[in-house]
């Protein structure tokens, strides 16, 4: 199973993002950075992994799109062994 469409997805949630507070935007440039490093080298997926399930809870009330997309990237990326 490949993580890339989901990753993918991730990165473009990522970039229509619009963080309403310093922490969230901080964490959002962030995952950008995770996630373009994982589509390059998948071996950093683990390590977007952990990222994700870290800064999650950011962004679930406020922004209940960005977080489905971080939780579908967080399963894909469990289904993919990682």
């Amino acid at each position: 199973m490949s993580d890339q469409p989901g990753l993918n997805q991730l990165q473009e949630s990522l970039n229509n993002a619009q963080p309403a507070t310093p922490e969230q935007a901080a964490a959002v440039e962030e995952l950008k950075g995770d996630v373009n490093k994982a589509l390059v080298e998948p071996e950093h997926r683990a390590t977007l992994r952990e990222r994700l399930e870290k800064h999650v809870v950011l962004f679930e009330d406020s922004h209940p799109q960005l977080g489905a997309a971080m939780h579908s990237a967080i399963n894909t990326l469990s289904l993919g062994g990682i």
